[in-house]
C-alpha cells in the first residue's frame, strides 16, 4: 500500500469532530458500494487537520475488506510517471495507480510550487492527472484525494473537463477541526521537558 509509518495508527477515534465525521463513517459503512461505484472523496481543509489520516484510514478498510490499495503523494506519482518507476518487477507505479482497487493521491495542488508554475508548468500535470482520473473513472475505481486548496482553487488548476468528470461521482468534504500536528508538537515538547 506505501502507507506512510505515520498513519498506520490512523482510526476513526481520531478524526476530529464536525460535519465531515457523518461523511467519513458512512464511507467506511459502505466501502462496498463505494468499490462498486467507483466514486471519488475529495478531502480538503487546512494544514494539519487530519486530511492524510482519513484518507489512511479509509485506505486502511479497504485493504481489510480485501481490496488491493495504494497511497502516493501527487509528487511522488508526477516523479514516478516521468522517470517510469517500477512499482514491482513487472508494473510501473503509474500502471499501478491505474489498476488498484483504491487509490490515494495525498496533497494535490502542492504540486505547483509558486504562482508561475500554477499558470505553466503544472499545465503538464493536470493533464496527467486528468488522464490518470479518467482511466480510473472509466473502470469505476475509486480514488480518495487530500488537497490544501479550496474548491474555488482547485478550479482555477484544473481543466474545465476535469472539473466535469468529478461532478459526476465525486464528493467533496471539507475537513475541520483543530490542527493534530499542533497538538503533536505539545507531546513533543512534553516529552523533551518532563
Amino acid at each position: 500500500m506505501r502507507l506512510p509509518n505515520r498513519f498506520w495508527e490512523a482510526s476513526i477515534d481520531k478524526v476530529n469532530d464536525g460535519p465531515h465525521l457523518r461523511y467519513i463513517k458512512r464511507y467506511l459503512s459502505r466501502i462496498d458500494q463505494v468499490r462498486a461505484r467507483g466514486y471519488i472523496a475529495m478531502l480538503w481543509g487546512e494544514n494539519g487537520v487530519g486530511k492524510t489520516a482519513i484518507a489512511s484510514l479509509l485506505l486502511k478498510e479497504a485493504r481489510r475488506r480485501g481490496y488491493t490499495g495504494l497511497f502516493l503523494t501527487m509528487q511522488e506519482y508526477m516523479v514516478a510517471y516521468h522517470a517510469h518507476t517500477m512499482f514491482d518487477d513487472t508494473h510501473t507505479i503509474e500502471s499501478r495507480c491505474k489498476t488498484v482497487d483504491f487509490l490515494v493521491i495525498d496533497d494535490l495542488g502542492k504540486e505547483a510550487v509558486n504562482q508561475s508554475e500554477k499558470r505553466t508548468g503544472s499545465v503538464v500535470m493536470a493533464r496527467v492527472f486528468e488522464e490518470l482520473m479518467r482511466y480510473r473513472h472509466a473502470r469505476l475505481l475509486p480514488t480518495i484525494i487530500t488537497a490544501n486548496v479550496t474548491p474555488e482553487e482547485f478550479r482555477e488548476q484544473y481543466t474545465t473537463s476535469l472539473l466535469s468528470l468529478l461532478k459526476e461521482d465525486a464528493i467533496s468534504i471539507k475537513v475541520v477541526g483543530p490542527s493534530h500536528r499542533e497538538r503533536n508538537q505539545q507531546k513533543v515538547i512534553q516529552f523533551f521537558t518532563d
